[in-house]
């Protein structure tokens, strides 16, 4: 079995990190790659349509085409989705517009045709629940053309913005999820 770890915040040691350490945790035994997009160097889309001409090829040359090997090779995908101003994170939402790619050639799909289990882990510095409420429109194509189901969503709202914040209220949640992954 083959995970893979994406953390999308701009904080490499933070909330999102722990998150991800403990559904790994639950996952036990796998072939595990951890991703930290801040690391990586992708451009923003140009919205030149490239893809839609050639199959799904992007005309920019950069870190995405790795990202999407370790989407192919994954059977399972956790998302560290931490909120930022009451959406996703500015690194993941370029990685998102970038994947229109993958939505007009299928590339994962015809790759590896299995369908993929994947987790969402969202902490959120607000003491309000609906500051959740643009990541489903945002998620909704980026897990399709992922060639995944979403099996798990979890909101970890009110942690503030310490990067030490306590997140082990939320560890029940985040073990379920792992193993609604491994079902």
């Amino acid at each position: 079995m083959n995970v893979l770890a994406i953390n999308s915040s701009h904080r490499k040691e933070g909330c999102t990190k722990r998150a991800l350490d403990i559904f790994l945790e639950g996952i036990g035994e796998a072939e595990i790659v951890r991703i930290d997009l801040i690391d990586l160097d992708i451009a923003y889309c140009r919205g030149c349509m490239f893809c839609r001409q050639s199959q799904g090829s992007c005309i920019q040359k950069d870190d995405m085409q790795m990202l999407v090997d370790a989407y192919i090779a994954a059977n399972i995908i956790v998302l560290g989705a931490p909120v930022y101003y009451n959406s996703v994170t500015s690194v993941l939402k370029t990685v998102i517009d970038r994947s229109i790619a993958l939505h007009y050639s299928e590339k994962i799909k015809m790759k590896n045709p299995k369908t993929k289990k994947m987790a969402v882990l969202a902490p959120g510095a607000g003491q309000y629940n609906n500051q959740y409420r643009s990541f489903s429109d945002v998620l909704e194509f980026y897990v399709q053309d992922l060639n995944a189901e979403m099996t798990s969503f979890v909101q970890m709202p009110k942690l503030g913005l310490r990067l030490d914040a306590d997140i082990e209220p939320y560890r029940k949640d985040i073990l379920i999820a792992a193993k609604r992954c491994l079902r």
